[in-house]
């Protein structure tokens, strides 16, 4: 029975930090669908998989319209914003909350690198 308890614990926190790592990234998605009907190279990457496929056509695209820098700012909000609510109401999951937001934004460090790139 223990055993069974450890693996059920271990599963949850690796889910609660996936979880909170993939939900940072949903303010890129919501920006490009906000500026996706004014820019129209945006509109290819409203299907999520689109992005995926071609990531790098991505980031040079949300860099050269600005983007990427707005959404770095609502990155680091939505950073705090996840870490304070685990902290204030799901504490046993703010360590795992806590490391998979941190490890998404230590993963996107080199892409900041395309803020200053010539346009």
């Amino acid at each position: 029975m223990p055993e069974q308890r450890s693996v059920l614990g271990v599963t949850q926190w690796v889910l609660a930090g996936g979880l909170a790592s993939v939900a940072v990234d949903l303010d890129v998605i919501a920006l490009v669908l906000a500026r996706s009907g004014k820019e129209e190279r945006l509109k290819q990457f409203r299907n999520p998989v689109q992005i995926q496929r071609k990531f790098n056509l991505f980031m040079d695209t949300i860099a050269e319209t600005g983007i990427l820098k707005t959404a770095m700012k609502t990155h680091f909000i939505i950073s705090a914003v996840l870490i304070l609510l685990s902290y204030c109401f799901l504490r046993p999951y703010f360590l795992p909350v806590t490391l998979g937001v941190v490890s998404h934004l230590l993963s996107d460090a080199p892409h900041l690198r395309k803020l200053n790139t010539p346009r």
